[in-house]
Order: C-alpha cells, then structure tokens, then sequence
C-alpha cells in the first residue's frame, strides 16, 4: 500500500457474528523522506472516548520514538506495540508519518473485556517480536483491506486482526516472564504426553530419547508443573474420559481400556479420586 489508508468497518455488514468485531483498520507503509528539511514536528491529539486503538508501530526512520501519554514521558524500541485507550492524551516528538505502523480499531464496550482480563497490570506499550506468523497476519490484513466491502471480506478482517491482537498479547504476557527459565526439553516431553496419553509411555526411554538424564529432567519438571508425570497423564486421561462419558456412548470398561488404564477398578478410583464421585454417576448427575 502507498500511502496511509484507513477503512471504516461499522456500516459493512457481517455474514456470521464474532465477539470482537473491528471498527476500523489502518495501515501506513512509512515516509523515510527527509520531513520539514529534518525538524522534528511536535503533535498533540486526545484518543476519542468510545474506542480502543492497538498500534503495532513496525519500524521508523530514526529507530525510535519520542512520546508521551498523560504527560509521561515513554521512550521504546522499535518494532512495538501500543494500546490506546479512550480519553488518554498523547504527544509525538517525531515525523508521525513516518511510522511504518498497522493499527486495529474497537468500539469501547467491545474491547472492555479485553482491557479488564489482560491489561490489570503491566504497560500498555511493549516490544514485540515480528516473527512469521505476526508478518503473515499483518500482509494477510493489509491485502483484504482493499476489498473490505467484498461478500464476507470484513468477517475475514475481523477474525484475522484478533488472531494478531491474542499474538501481540501472548508476547506481551511472555515480555513479563522472562526472568523464568524455560526448559524446552519439558516442554517437547509435556506435549507428547497430551498428544499421547491414551497410550502406554516408556518415559524412562522418552527422556533418554531427548538426551538429558532422568535427574535433570525430573529436577526441570518440578519446576514447571505442580504435579508428577504420573499424575499429569492421569489427569489427561480423567478429562479425555469425562469428554467420551458426555459425547459417546461407550461403556466404562471401553472408556477405561482406550484411555491405557490397567483395570476398570484402577481407573474407577482415578476418576473418583479427581472428580469426587464414580465414572456412572458422572455421567448421570452430567445427562440430567
């Protein structure tokens, strides 16, 4: 896109209702000419009172930016990203149109939800990480822009933009961990335990297959999870045999023998043992 381009959403119908649909959209590819012979211009504006606007702010001439919101001075690496909230007052030291930037536009009461779950602490300005999957979302954005009033283009703009919105959240909930050490070992070993745990797991052999010993991995896991391996399966199990109890119309002694229990005894006690009551009378306090 060549120039700065905004498309206003509310009057373009929906074909399907989503929760968080978009107001506007807006993009700007960025002016790295040299602006007012180099000077920089000073730019003061009040964010309207009924929405919330996120801004990620892809990159700018000089690198970085200098503003201020309610009078506080903010100074962030490029690229970032910023929540705009209704009211708040902002001002740029910088050639504004310069900002290479992609920015998502919500009515206030439909972006409150959001605000209240993510936004209880933390700044609303962080950095963010332009990996594939935020880059495909942004040209994925910026190519169905120009078709915004095609049939059931803007449904697409709106499920798009969330899914980068929940992308830009997730790194910013990840910026507030970094001090935690990550184990990836753990974390390979813990998926393959969800993705596998009808079956019977040799996790002796599965530990010694990412080639860490049973020690380091064991002292690794404690500190991520509060429960042992053990227990992790079991529990996976409990819930996948909860899901076949309301779905199917399985027996207990078939839920208990697809779920790599040893005996429907050992499985009823594990159920009972987690959900405080028999697999039957689950079922049955769960149909009624």
């Amino acid at each position: 896109m060549e120039k700065y381009s905004r498309v206003f959403l509310n009057d373009v119908p929906r074909q399907f209702p989503f929760t968080f649909p978009l107001k506007s959209i807006g993009s700007y590819p960025g002016d790295f000419s040299p602006h007012e012979n180099g000077t920089k211009r000073i730019i003061r504006f009040r964010f309207p009172q009924d929405q919330y606007e996120l801004a990620l702010r892809l990159s700018a001439p000089a690198g970085k930016l200098e503003q201020s919101i309610n009078g506080e001075l903010c100074r962030v690496a490029f690229p970032h990203v910023i929540l705009k909230c209704p009211g708040d007052y902002y001002t740029l030291n910088s050639p504004y149109e310069a900002l290479h930037s992609l920015c998502l536009t919500y009515h206030a009461e439909i972006f409150q939800p959001v605000l209240e779950r993510h936004f209880a602490a933390g700044s609303f300005i962080w950095e963010v990480e332009l990996n594939p999957h935020v880059m495909m979302l942004v040209k994925k954005l910026q190519e169905d822009m120009v078709r915004s009033r095609h049939y059931a283009v803007a449904d697409r703009l709106d499920i798009t933009a969330f899914m980068l919105v929940e992308e830009l959240l997730l790194q910013r909930l990840a910026s507030g961990r970094r001090s935690e050490v990550r184990h990836p070992v753990v974390e390979e070993i813990a998926s393959y335990l969800q993705l596998n745990c009808r079956n019977r797991i040799d996790l002796n052999s599965l530990i010694k297959s990412h080639g860490i010993s049973s020690s380091t991995f064991f002292r690794q896991w404690k500190s991520c999870f509060n429960e042992t391996p053990a227990n992790y399966v079991n529990r996976l199990r409990i819930e996948e045999a909860c899901r076949l109890l309301r779905e199917s119309s399985c027996s207990i002694s078939e839920i208990s023998e697809q779920l790599g229990f040893t005996s429907v005894s050992y499985f009823c006690a594990s159920f009972r043992k987690q959900c405080g009551c028999s697999p039957a009378a689950w079922k049955k306090q769960t149909i009624s």
